[in-house]
């Protein structure tokens, strides 16, 4: 075969519509064969590829778009649901096969629920595009890392709305808010294990010093009656 009818490890990501993690465990599993090029680096043959993509588990008909909203309190449910209602208009104006996750938690926590259950679906490479009313919707900070993990698995990030969020000012406030409670909790919790590190402590050296003063006393106490029976 020549060498021409080879690809990239790009190329193959964008042919299959997987990330390069499940091309590197196909490799490893023995599913996928590749020629490596003098510097070490994979190449697909397109045959290959053609014959997986036929039985790919997730070939990009079967990816979905995620249409994502999120708000940072429970008063804001009504905004919530305004989310939702523009970012569904918009994927079926655009025919996307879709559905909608959600949140409600701030930008900053990347712990959230629904949050996470996307990444988990992006890493498995079955979301093909994330739709987000606005940038902030997804995350408040550390959006270049997750649009670099989203390329790495070939899923694109739509934002319908470009502009900043008019009501963002004051999210933003609550959002510096909780980082600042999070690191003061932090700060003044160890501080308190500290403390009630030292505390025990003193209390164990104050046990000590009883019994070893205790242990004197029976001592004295005892010779002195020796000493009466003598």
């Amino acid at each position: 075969m020549e060498r021409s009818e080879y690809m990239t490890t790009r190329e193959a990501q964008d042919m299959l519509r997987v990330s390069a993690q499940a091309l590197r465990n196909w490799r490893a599993e023995g599913r996928i064969h590749v020629y490596t090029t003098p510097d070490g680096r994979p190449r697909y043959s397109h045959s290959e590829l053609e014959r997986i993509a036929g039985s790919s588990p997730t070939p990009k008909a079967k990816r979905i778009t995620v249409g994502y909203c999120r708000v940072s309190t429970l008063g804001q449910k009504d905004d919530l649901e305004r989310q939702k209602q523009v970012v569904q208009n918009y994927c079926e104006n655009n025919g996307y096969l879709f559905k909608i996750m959600s949140d409600i938690g701030s930008g900053i926590n990347f712990r959230r629920r629904s949050f996470c259950q996307m990444l988990d679906s992006i890493l498995s490479g079955s979301v093909e595009r994330i739709v987000v009313n606005y940038q902030d919707r997804l995350c408040r900070f550390g959006f270049d890392l997750i649009k670099q993990i989203c390329d790495a698995c070939c899923t694109e990030i739509e934002i319908i709305n470009q502009t900043d969020d008019i009501t963002d000012e004051k999210e933003l406030a609550q959002d510096v808010i909780s980082i600042i409670t999070v690191f003061s909790s932090r700060l003044y919790g160890k501080r308190s294990h500290r403390n009630r590190e030292n505390i025990q402590k003193a209390k164990e050296m104050f046990a000590d010093e009883q019994n070893e003063k205790a242990g004197d006393e029976k001592a004295v106490q005892t010779d002195k009656v020796r000493k009466d029976d003598v």
